[in-house]
C-alpha cells in the first residue's frame, strides 16, 4: 500500500487531505495556513511536473479573494491593423444601424454605444451547455483610454473557477451590452450556467446583446459556402486564417493540460481566441457599414447586394428592396439566384400593384418550364385580365408538365392546379376550356399544341396529360380513364396504336355509356384526326396509344 501511494503521489494524485493553491500559486500543506484564503475553498493540486502557463502565455496569476486565476492581458493601439483595418473602424460613439437593429432582434442595441460592449469568446471542454460543461478560457475585449483592451482569463485547474468567475464579475460591472459570434445561443448561456454553479448573479446577463451570426448569414450566406467565423474571415474582412488550431481539438488540449501538464499546445488556444475577439470588431464594423451603404453602386459583390435586397423585403421596406433587387438583376447574378431573385421580385411587384411588371417576369420565368410562373400568369389573366381561358390554357400548360415536374403539395401540385381548372371550366361555362391540336403523328410520336410527344398521353379540355399508363399494356381498362373523365367531356375518343392492337373490352364500352359520354375507337392516325373534327365544336377527349 505505501508502494502505490507514492506512485500516486508521483502522478499528481493527491491521498488524503488535499492541498491548495496560494495567491502566488505555492501549495500549502494540510498544516499550513494562509489569511487570504481562510474563505477559499480547497481543490486538488496540480500536477507537480506542469510547467507555468505564463511560460508560453504573456500573463500573469491574479489574486482574488477567493484564489488565484491566469489573465494575459494584451493592449493594443487604435491604429493595429487586424483584417486590413485598423481597429479604429469601429468609430466613437457607433451605434448599430437601424438595419442591423432589427436583423439582430434586440431594439435596445440602438441605444447601445458599440464600444461601451464586451467582445467576448470563451473556449470551453465540450459543445454543450449543461452543469458539466466548463469555460476554460474567456477573453473579454473592451475599449478602454484611447486602446482595445483583450483581456484573456484562464483556469489553470477546475479549482481556480471561482476566481475566474470572480474577475469577470468584475469586468462585467464596468461595461452595457455583448458583442458575440453565436454567443446568444451559446457562450452566454455557458457564463450564466457557470455562474449558477458558482452560486453568483451574473452581471449583464440581461444587456443587450450583439450577437453577429444571425446578420451574418442574412448578409453573406448567398456568396459564402459557410457562415462560421473563419469562414467570414476569408470571404468578408479578407484575412484567412493560417495554421489555426481547429475548434473541435481545444478542448482535448485543455484536457492533456490539466492531466499531463502540457502547456505548450494551448499557446495557439489563446492565440485563436484573440483572433475571434478581433475579428468581432472588424466584422460588427463591415456588417454596420454595409447595412448603412445609401446607394447600391458602393456594395462590391453583387451577392451582398441580393442578400441587401432580401434584407429590406424580410423588413417591409419594400422601395429599398425593389432598388437593391433590380440593381443585382441588372448587374448579373448565377443562374440559381437569378430564377430566385426574379421570382422575389415579382412577388414584390404583385404585393406593391405592380401587376404588369410582375407579368412581363413570370413570362420571362415561364419560358425556362417555371411552373410557378404558370400558376402566376393563370391568376394575373383571370384576375386582372379578366381572362379566364387563358387562364385555363396556363393551367393546362402547367399540368402537361406531368406528375413527377410538379410539386407534391401546395398551390403548383397536381391537385391543386386540378382544381383550379374545374373552377375556370364553370366559370367559362358553354365556352368551355380551350381545347388542344393535334398537328401531326406518326408510329411513336405526336406534336400537339406545338410540343412533341414521345409516349402514350391523355388529351382533356384545357390540355395535354403526357404519361398516360395502362393496368393492361393492350388492354383498355375503367381505371385507366379515370383522369381522362375528370374533365367531363362529351365525347371521348381512342386510338387503338398503330396498327390497332389495343382492344376495348364490353365492361369498359358499359363504364363509359353509365357516365352519359359517347366513345369512339378508332387505330391512332384516324383517332387523332377525328379528335380534331370533334374539338372544333365540342369538349372533346382523347386516350392515345403511340405504337402497335
Amino acid at each position: 500500500m505505501p508502494e502505490l501511494s507514492s506512485v500516486l503521489q508521483r502522478l499528481g494524485v493527491q491521498i488524503g487531505t488535499k492541498r491548495i493553491y496560494s495567491a502566488g500559486g505555492a501549495r500549502h500543506g494540510p498544516g499550513d495556513t494562509d489569511p487570504r484564503h481562510s474563505s477559499a475553498p480547497e481543490w486538488i493540486s496540480s500536477p507537480p511536473h506542469r510547467v507555468p502557463i505564463e511560460s508560453v502565455v504573456p500573463g500573469e496569476v491574479v489574486s482574488t479573494p477567493v484564489g488565484p486565476c491566469f489573465v494575459s492581458e494584451s493592449r493594443f493601439p487604435l491604429d493595429h491593423i487586424h483584417a486590413g483595418q485598423p481597429l479604429s473602424v469601429l468609430q466613437a460613439g457607433e451605434h448599430a444601424s437601424r438595419h442591423l437593429v432589427q436583423l439582430s432582434g434586440d431594439e435596445r442595441l440602438g441605444d447601445l454605444d458599440l464600444r461601451s460592449a464586451i467582445f467576448f469568446d470563451i473556449e470551453t471542454t465540450g459543445l454543450g451547455i449543461g452543469a458539466g460543461m466548463y469555460a476554460f478560457l474567456v477573453g473579454f475585449g473592451t475599449f478602454e483610454d484611447g486602446e482595445f483592451c483583450l483581456r484573456q482569463y484562464f483556469m489553470r485547474d477546475y479549482g481556480e473557477e471561482e476566481a475566474l468567475l470572480y474577475l469577470l464579475d468584475a469586468q462585467m460591472r464596468r461595461f452595457d451590452g455583448w458583442v458575440s459570434f453565436n454567443g446568444r445561443c451559446f457562450d452566454l448561456p455557458v457564463l450564466q450556467s457557470r455562474f449558477v454553479c458558482g452560486r453568483r448573479e451574473m452581471p449583464l446577463a440581461q444587456a443587450p446583446h450583439l450577437d453577429l451570426l444571425y446578420p451574418a448569414r442574412k448578409l453573406w450566406r448567398k456568396r459564402l459556402t459557410s457562415c462560421r467565423l473563419s469562414s467570414l474571415e476569408a470571404g468578408v474582412l479578407g484575412a484567412p486564417r493560417l495554421d489555426d488550431v481547429p475548434g473541435w481539438a481545444i478542448p482535448d488540449l485543455y484536457f492533456d493540460y490539466v492531466r499531463y501538464g502540457q502547456v505548450e499546445p494551448l499557446k495557439p488556444v489563446f492565440h485563436h481566441n484573440a483572433l475571434d475577439i478581433l475579428s468581432l470588431v472588424a466584422l460588427t464594423a463591415r456588417a454596420n457599414a454595409l447595412l448603412g451603404l445609401p446607394s447600391s453602386e458602393e456594395v462590391e459583390h453583387t451577392e451582398d447586394l441580393y442578400s441587401l435586397a432580401l434584407v429590406y423585403d424580410s423588413l417591409g421596406e419594400t422601395e429599398e428592396a425593389r432598388q437593391a433587387y433590380e440593381a443585382a438583376l441588372a448587374r448579373g447574378l448565377a443562374s440559381n439566384l437569378q430564377v430566385e431573385a426574379l421570382r422575389r421580385l415579382s412577388a414584390l411587384y404583385k404585393r406593391t400593384g405592380r401587376e404588369n411588371r410582375a407579368a412581363h417576369i413570370w413570362r420571362t420565368l415561364q419560358k425556362a418550364g417555371d411552373i410557378e410562373a404558370y400558376l402566376q400568369l393563370a391568376i394575373y389573366h383571370e384576375h386582372h385580365l379578366r381572362d379566364p381561358r387563358g387562364a385555363a390554357t396556363l393551367v393546362g400548360q402547367a399540368l402537361e408538365m406531368g406528375i413527377e415536374a410538379l410539386p407534391k403539395r401546395g398551390e403548383c401540385s397536381p391537385e391543386s392546379l386540378k382544381r383550379r381548372m374545374r373552377r375556370l371550366r364553370k366559370k367559362l361555362g358553354e365556352e368551355g376550356l380551350p381545347m388542344p391540336h393535334i398537328d401531326s403523328y406518326s408510329f411513336g410520336r405526336i406534336s400537339v399544341g406545338g410540343r412533341s410527344y414521345t409516349a402514350d398521353l391523355l388529351i382533356v379540355p384545357g390540355g395535354v396529360r403526357p404519361g398516360w399508363r395502362r393496368a393492361k399494356s393492350h388492354e383498355l381498362c375503367e381505371e385507366d380513364l379515370l383522369e381522362a373523365l375528370e374533365s367531363k367531356p362529351a365525347v371521348l375518343v381512342v386510338g387503338t396504336g398503330n396498327m390497332g392492337r389495343m382492344s376495348v373490352p364490353e365492361a369498359t364500352l358499359s363504364y363509359l355509356a353509365q357516365h352519359g359520354i359517347r366513345f369512339e375507337a378508332l387505330p391512332t392516325a384516324a383517332a387523332c384526326q377525328r379528335y380534331n373534327e370533334l374539338a372544333q365544336k365540342e369538349q372533346a377527349a382523347a386516350a392515345l396509344h403511340l405504337t402497335c
